[in-house]
């Protein structure tokens, strides 16, 4: 029994721990929004970081039987502990008791065992070679839950220099009913209605001085983009415009011209092509006839040269025959005479 009311004793105190600390925090972002000149946010923002956390009626995870047998709790927080409010900020421990009590709870609190939740063997000899597809999921249970109970026992070894019989005493002197939270949030949300309205009206009116201006200026601008811009920038584009028509006819027609004079010098191409080929044939033609031509003449000649001494001889013969026919007429003693 001793030792049930150590273990629940030790849980209220990390509980008022956590408490306090979350009253140091709200302490220090309640004296920022004092400083900003917003009390009644300041008071909002204490009230929501205080609000207790309520249990979700919905459970994520799939529900699974369980494998393993689960030891009943050691034991269970009294209705007082749950009901009581938490000390608020007890002092030092070098104020409250000394160091050699101290020590002495430690010393007794470390010797207490660590309560774990065994498995049955005869569970784990009937899965011990059978697979599970929920093997994996129930290890990372297992490990969860052995990462909670290290976290609770690190807390514990935390809140062992507290003393627990000062920690009680000041649990049960806290005496102070709690507030409704939620008349309290309706309360801080009325407060807060006229101010929310206020600085709405003062943004509209912010929003209606800048805008105004903003908006005339702009009225003003696209009248003189209007008046003076617009036309002759108009009118410039226009003449652009003509200018750019104007070029890109010279360029197409320049561009015709230039297809039709490329299509006819590429007949002409052709037309020469075969006319010069023409001539190369007339030309091997002509040649080769003037060859034939050649052969004839040079054999003609050769003919004539062959036969040309048998003619001289002839020639000769035939004068002198003749000049012997004259002298022998013309007289014998003038051919005497000569010889």
């Amino acid at each position: 029994m001793l030792r049930r009311e150590r273990v629940g004793l030790r849980g209220r105190t990390s509980t008022s721990v956590k408490r306090r600390l979350g009253n140091r925090k709200v302490n220090s972002a309640q004296a920022a929004l004092h400083q900003l000149g917003i009390p009644v946010l300041a008071e909002l923002c204490r009230a929501l970081i205080l609000r207790p956390r309520r249990a979700s009626p919905h459970n994520p995870r799939s529900q699974k039987p369980p494998r393993y047998a689960v030891r009943p709790p050691p034991y269970q927080k009294s209705s007082l502990a749950t009901r009581t409010p938490f000390a608020k900020s007890p002092g030092p421990r070098s104020r409250l008791y000394p160091f050699t009590a101290s020590r002495f709870l430690l010393q007794s609190r470390t010797r207490l065992p660590t309560i774990h939740e065994e498995p049955l063997e005869e569970d784990e000899r009937a899965h011990e070679n059978s697979y599970d597809l929920y093997q994996q999921l129930d290890a990372l249970a297992r490990e969860d839950a052995r990462g909670i109970r290290r976290q609770e026992s690190e807390d514990a070894d935390e809140m062992m220099d507290w003393d627990e019989e000062t920690t009680l005493v000041a649990m049960l002197q806290d005496g102070s009913p709690d507030e409704d939270e939620e008349e309290e949030l309706s309360a801080l949300a009325h407060k807060l209605k006229a101010p929310m309205a206020a600085q709405g009206a003062a943004l509209k009116q912010y929003l209606a001085n800048t805008l105004i201006p903003v908006v005339t200026r702009v009225k003003e601008v696209h009248g003189v983009l209007e008046d003076k811009v617009d036309l002759a920038f108009g009118t410039g584009l226009l003449t652009f415009d003509e200018v750019c028509k104007r070029v890109e006819n010279m360029a197409l027609h320049d561009e015709d011209e230039l297809k039709t004079a490329y299509i006819e010098s590429q007949k002409n191409m052709k037309h020469l092509i075969a006319r010069l080929e023409r001539a190369y044939d007339r030309r091997s033609q002509l040649w080769t006839i003037m060859e034939q031509e050649l052969d004839q003449c040079a054999d003609r000649a050769t003919a004539a040269l062959e036969c040309l001494p048998t003619e001289i001889e002839r020639v000769i013969y035939g004068i002198l025959r003749a000049l012997f026919v004259h002298f022998h007429l013309v007289g014998v003693s003038c051919f005497k005479f000569t010889v």
